[in-house]
């Protein structure tokens, strides 16, 4: 790879020599015909594992490079490194790889987000944790199919990795109230996937049965639960992200630690220029994978119909007996009349800690999804890294999660246990699904996880990399039926969904 500085300052232009054209994203701005006003890795990266990054520092700070006149352009770049962020760099060096083998050329991807360990922090990743429920057990089919198809997978992406232990197979409990659809099309789904003896499900049909299979757990009577021992448990968002950055690099993936503020077409090609100045890349196709921070920086278009949630967990610090007593738990999805939550079981962090991690709360009387998203919605830049700064949360909401955790999980250690309180952002579409799909030929977004996406992510990267890379193939790409395109299509603000959203967060 090349990599050379501009003159003055020591500004870069970084990327591959012209490979192709690319049609004029100016030609056609559809409905995006506005211009309009990224996410990270893991904290502890090493020069080895990431190059690139030393590269980039150490040739910023140097302004007595030769200069170039002629800047190299990328076949792609994808701008955030997070869980969708890394998957589609990764599903892009493998389409890459195969469309130019024959060509006998080389291909050049770029992965572009900062660090966690980031000091300017102007961006913050929804994967800045240890512990993400991952099933195939979901009520809703479209990200019951995403989740499936991203599980399948995930040898793939541990093979040859030093992250490879992201994913723990610890199963998954899904308990509502007996006769709730909830359980229900969890089954249907399942059926409809063809994974009911796959998955060896177990049904728990009372309080009686959940009480015998898991006697550390309470649930209100009148329950039942659906156990998922295969193919469930959770992930390491940190790991995962891990694993996917290194696949990627294993396949000739750029990772760059910066943070894009804006994009603009050039040309043929597409301008991104980072936030410090020091870094200009240049691509013929950006897929833009940014999170909650999409609306935030100048990186679409137009302002897509996205809603930035305040969301916090609450993490219970275990002391030895406690993390020993509980050590066959399985995540955990409990949601009825009253109350839903999720509970991850004892994972070992960072610090060395053990923690139960708890998220959820009440279920308001005539109150609907709308109504609560509004109460916690975000407008601005702000607003959004004011929350992730925020590290007491809300303190009301705090209580009612330490209060649940006690009624599900009793008999814990009070006179030790520690309370953290970790606040994060979800990102909520219209439609409930998530957003995967070119805003302009060429640039594209593969954002909106609605609560849901960790579980989802490598197939919602990879559909992020084929709609920008290949848009005829993900022309023709359907899940339960339907055509991706227009059950995954981004959506402008003020424009129609054309469709029914069925999903409810609480499962």
């Amino acid at each position: 790879m090349s990599c050379h500085a501009i003159g003055d300052g020591g500004k870069l232009a970084l990327g591959l020599q012209d490979l192709g054209s690319l049609s004029s994203p100016e030609k056609e701005r559809s409905r995006f015909s506005n211009p309009m006003q990224t996410t990270p890795s893991r904290a502890a990266e090493s020069q080895a594992m990431h190059p690139f990054s030393l590269v980039v520092t150490l040739m910023a700070s140097n302004s007595n490079n030769n200069a170039i006149d002629t800047p190299i352009i990328y076949d792609l770049a994808v701008v955030g490194r997070g869980m969708i962020g890394s998957a589609a760099a990764r599903h892009a060096a493998v389409l890459l790889l195969g469309q130019k083998a024959k060509e006998e050329v080389s291909v050049k991807i770029a992965l572009i987000g900062p660090s966690e360990d980031d000091s300017t922090k102007e961006v913050y990743g929804a994967h800045y944790d240890e512990g993400r429920i991952t099933r195939k057990t979901d009520p809703d089919p479209i990200w019951a199919e995403l989740a499936s198809r991203s599980i399948d997978r995930y040898p793939d992406i541990s093979i040859g990795s030093s992250c490879s232990s992201f994913y723990q197979e610890c199963g998954h409990l899904a308990v509502s109230n007996t006769g709730s659809m909830v359980i229900q099309n969890r089954l249907d789904n399942l059926e409809r996937m063809k994974l009911t003896e796959s998955s060896s499900i177990e049904l728990l049909c009372d309080n009686q049965q959940l009480t015998e299979r898991f006697p550390y757990l309470h649930f209100p009577d009148g329950c039942e639960g659906i156990l998922e021992p295969k193919n469930a448990g959770y992930i390491s968002a940190r790991g995962l992200v891990d694993a996917q950055c290194q696949r990627a690099q294993e396949l000739g993936v750029d990772l760059i630690n910066r943070v894009v503020e804006r994009i603009r077409p050039k040309d043929e090609h597409f301008e991104l220029r980072c936030s410090n100045g020091d870094v200009t890349i240049h691509a013929k196709k950006v897929l833009v994978a940014t999170g909650a921070f999409t609306n935030y920086r100048d990186l679409v278009p137009a302002q897509l119909d996205l809603t930035p949630i305040k969301t916090q967990t609450v993490h219970f610090l275990l002391d030895k007996a406690d993390a020993t007593r509980l050590v066959s738990m399985p995540s955990i999805i409990f949601k009825d009349t009253k109350h839903w939550a999720y509970m991850l079981p004892p994972i070992r962090y960072p610090d060395g800690t053990i923690r139960l991690k708890l998220g959820g709360g009440t279920i308001m009387e005539d109150d609907d999804d709308d109504d609560d998203h509004d109460r916690r919605s975000m407008h601005s830049y702000q607003e959004l890294v004011d929350w992730y700064n925020n590290k007491g949360g809300d303190a009301a909401a705090t209580q009612e999660m330490t209060e649940l955790l006690h009624r599900f999980v009793p008999n814990l250690s009070t006179t030790t246990m520690q309370v953290v309180v970790n606040t994060c952002a979800t990102l909520h579409t219209p439609t409930r699904q998530a957003y995967v799909g070119e805003v302009l030929p060429g640039w594209a977004v593969a954002t909106g996880g609605n609560g849901f996406a960790a579980k989802s992510s490598d197939e919602l990267g990879r559909l992020g990399a084929l709609c920008v890379l290949d848009p005829e193939a993900f022309s023709q790409e359907t899940i339960c039926g339907h055509p991706v395109a227009e059950v995954l299509k981004p959506l402008v603000v003020g424009e129609t969904t054309g469709s029914t959203a069925t999903n409810d967060k609480r499962h």
